[in-house]
């Protein structure tokens, strides 16, 4: 039988062996549990805070959902701050891990359609600088707003 399965004969016999034994042929998984390799979140002391760390100031956020944030980072830039910065050697797939553990989305570049100059762009923008400097003159607050809200 080894020599058609062109494997060494030492194997065919503990296969037959764990055929014979009831509590082998029971058990759900070959893999003795704690085998594998570990994750490199648990095996690599800090990378959790050094990977904060090099995201922090790379974090943006939608103003819509303020539980929404990404990095401004690629995950093979992330890679590289964690290797310069840090000593930490990763792969991008554990970076996509950590940006998933610490709740970052990934955020989609959109195409938008450039809808071409206003003619009145310019009297708008001068209007509102004169009415700007007339209630700065005379002591007044201004506050400036964004309206752009999506619905």
């Amino acid at each position: 039988m080894a020599r058609v399965l062109s494997c060494d004969r030492h194997t065919i016999a503990q296969g037959v062996q764990e055929l014979a034994d009831a509590a082998e042929l029971q058990r759900s998984s070959m893999r003795r549990t704690g085998g594998g390799r570990k994750h490199s979140q648990e095996s690599i002391p800090g990378l959790d805070a050094a990977f904060l760390q090099v995201v922090e100031h790379h974090t943006a956020g939608s103003p819509m959902n303020a539980a929404v944030k990404w990095t401004t980072l690629t995950r093979q830039e992330s890679a590289d701050y964690l290797a310069t910065e840090h000593g930490i050697t990763i792969s991008v797939t554990v970076v996509k891990q950590l940006l998933r553990d610490h709740d970052f989305v990934r955020r989609k570049a959109q195409k938008r359609r450039r809808t071409g100059e206003c003619a009145q762009g310019d009297a708008q923008f001068t209007k509102i600088a004169d009415l700007k400097e007339s209630y700065s003159s005379r002591g007044n607050p201004s506050v400036s707003s964004d309206t752009k809200k999506k619905h």
